[in-house]
């Protein structure tokens, strides 16, 4: 079943995900940095915030080890996007927006405007904050999805049921890490983990972070303005 991925439209035919299958190759010590430092993430995603060692060792082992192990690779990861991917982003933003809504209508004490302080003192340095952010959030879950997906690979040969894996673990630890914001983390990794499946749709659609990147930062720009508008009107 998951092995048919590609056939449904989930991904696009002619691509793969790099690194994970030997294309192009990473060295065993790279690897080893890569999965020392996605247990490191994981297992410190709901102390993000609190602790203040290991949300300074969350902020700054993803752009390390990036450095480190994509070294004279990073095409693979950042692309220019190709025309049709500028409609991918139209449409995933609307899903996206659509997704948040919905969760927020459907579990209880949901609440969307966790994020209000923010926005309300909507001036060019949040911005500026938030496009940096957003940068170091998919690198975050990219260090996550790619990892577990050779891990997953490497004991299974099953790439579609890996894909899969590896979603799941990224948007996992992606939602537990925003604990410390929500102060739920149930809420935390079902509608900000899980509800983030169309912007990573869009990374696992065209293999191009810099698709994903753009999606996220159109999503939460559009919901920073909305809730500013928002409180222009109470």
């Amino acid at each position: 079943m998951f092995d048919k991925l590609k056939s449904i439209g989930w991904e696009r035919g002619n691509t793969d995900f790099p690194f994970y299958n030997d294309n192009p190759k990473l060295s065993n010590n790279k690897w080893y940095a890569l999965i020392l430092v996605s247990v490191f993430l994981a297992l410190g995603s709901s102390s993000f915030g609190y602790d203040v060692y290991i949300s300074i060792g969350i902020l700054v082992l993803p752009v390390l080890v990036v450095i480190y192990a994509f070294k004279g690779h990073f095409g693979e990861i950042v692309k220019v996007p190709e025309l049709n991917d500028f409609w991918l982003i139209i449409l995933c933003i609307i899903g996206e927006l659509i997704l948040t809504l919905s969760l927020a209508s459907i579990i209880p004490g949901a609440n969307v405007t966790a994020q209000d302080d923010f926005a309300v003192s909507l001036t060019v340095m949040n911005i500026i904050e938030t496009v940096i952010q957003l940068i170091w959030e998919e690198l975050y879950k990219f260090i996550l999805f790619i990892t577990a997906l050779y891990v997953s690979y490497k004991f299974t040969s099953k790439r579609g049921f890996s894909v899969v894996i590896a979603t799941v673990f990224a948007l996992t630890f992606f939602g537990a890490m925003h604990l410390s914001v929500y102060s739920d983390l149930f809420y935390s990794v079902v509608t900000i983990g899980y509800g983030s499946i169309v912007t990573v749709y869009a990374y696992l659609r065209t293999k191009n972070l810099l698709v994903s990147y753009l999606v996220h930062l159109c999503y939460d720009l559009i919901l920073m303005v909305l809730i500013y508008l928002a409180t222009l009107l109470v």
